[in-house]
């Protein structure tokens, strides 16, 4: 498990989430890969492969793009409309905390991560606390320009990062995602219906901002 280290500038960009009122952050999963992420949170694509855990993959689009960011986790401020309405029931939205912003290691992208505009080095070089502000407007917002800005969390996400709501497409993918976790138990030894509220709400899996 990835203990929390904030990083240099945490305090200006915990000021910055709270003043926009940013209260969780998206990541949108496979169903099923929640037993997985139960058990172990989110994982990179290079822990996985370390653990052989297997795993469905989104493009990246370039070459080479895939194997760049094979170490972060891509997470979104707003609810992920755009990729969450392919094949919707066969997705989950989770939500997390917010504070991954402030986290040592968490990249800010002004865009789609896939872009070929962007490169790891290019994000890293960034100030957090500035890359953060330039994903808005005006200085009060939540709602990022683009939406598809994304935040880039390193390595791992625990599962005491997440919030406890997940969310579901239909009654079906959210039974069938109850049904694969029963038995699955949390690092903390408790179980995922102790612990999480899995809600149907198709309105997040819509396709448009």
């Amino acid at each position: 498990m990835s203990k929390f280290v904030p990083a240099p500038d945490a305090q200006q960009l915990e000021r910055n989430v709270r003043r926009r009122s940013i209260v969780r952050l998206w990541h949108l999963s496979w169903i099923n890969q929640l037993e997985s992420v139960f058990r172990h949170g989110l994982l990179s694509r290079s822990k996985m492969d370390s653990l052989s855990i297997q795993y469905e993959m989104n493009s990246w689009g370039a070459l080479g793009k895939a194997e760049e960011m094979k170490d972060y986790i891509c997470c979104s401020l707003v609810c992920p409309w755009g990729m969450s309405r392919h094949e919707p029931d066969k997705k989950v939205l989770i939500t997390l905390q917010p504070r991954l912003i402030w986290r040592k290691g968490t990249l800010l992208s002004p865009s789609c991560s896939s872009s070929n505009s962007l490169t790891l080095s290019g994000l890293s070089e960034k100030c957090p606390s500035t890359a953060f502000d330039s994903l808005f407007d005006n200085p009060t917002t939540n709602f990022p320009t683009p939406y598809s800005v994304e935040i880039i969390v390193p390595d791992c996400v625990p599962i005491g990062e997440f919030l406890p709501k997940l969310y579901f497409h239909s009654e079906g993918s959210r039974d069938e995602a109850i049904q694969m976790t029963r038995h699955v138990r949390l690092p903390n030894g408790n179980g995922v219906d102790e612990t999480f509220n899995f809600q149907v709400d198709p309105y997040r899996f819509r396709g448009n901002a």
